[in-house]
């Protein structure tokens, strides 16, 4: 590609420099030589070394038009290839992003409650050791802490935590 756009600014610069100098090509480029041409005066020289240049330059821009196109295409492709993997990456982006809030949204709609439900318990149980405490420090030995009742009712304070906690 920077190839053949070398050969079309070579190109370029030799048309404007026959152009400028109103030079004969043929000096340079003595093949074309022709011995009737030797022979026609200076008007006819000049005006085949003005239609060389313009067909040397508009081979030159044909070229240099179908290379665009073909560059512009090719860029088009890598550009839409660019978008088409940006919306790919976003897409995959936000499906990630959905399910984690989904995730988080059904672990809070089903934790939440027993998650409260265990800080109530907790909060109980701790009361209970804070009766249990007060209780042997007073030692009342008209309060029977080991009847029926109250044992039922520390052991259920003391073990619903656990309870809870298991069924998370």
């Amino acid at each position: 590609m920077r190839i053949i756009l070398s050969i079309v600014v070579i190109a370029y610069l030799l048309t404007l420099y026959f152009a400028i100098n109103n030079l004969s090509i043929n000096k340079f480029f003595p093949i074309y030589v022709n011995a009737q041409e030797e022979q026609n005066d200076k008007n006819s020289t000049k005006t085949d070394n003005t239609i060389i240049v313009a067909v040397i330059a508009a081979i030159a821009s044909i070229i240099a038009a179908i290379f665009s196109a073909a560059y512009s295409a090719k860029s088009q492709r890598r550009l839409s290839e660019f978008q088409m993997e940006k919306q790919n990456t976003y897409a995959e982006e936000q499906a990630k992003r959905e399910y984690r809030y989904n995730a988080l949204k059904q672990l809070y709609e089903k934790c939440e409650p027993v998650l409260f439900q265990y800080i109530e318990l907790s909060e109980h149980a701790l009361d209970t050791i804070y009766y249990i405490i007060n209780y042997i420090k007073e030692k009342k030995p008209t309060d029977n802490l080991i009847d029926d009742h109250n044992i039922k009712y520390i052991y259920y304070n003391l073990l619903a935590p656990l309870a809870a906690f298991k069924i998370l």
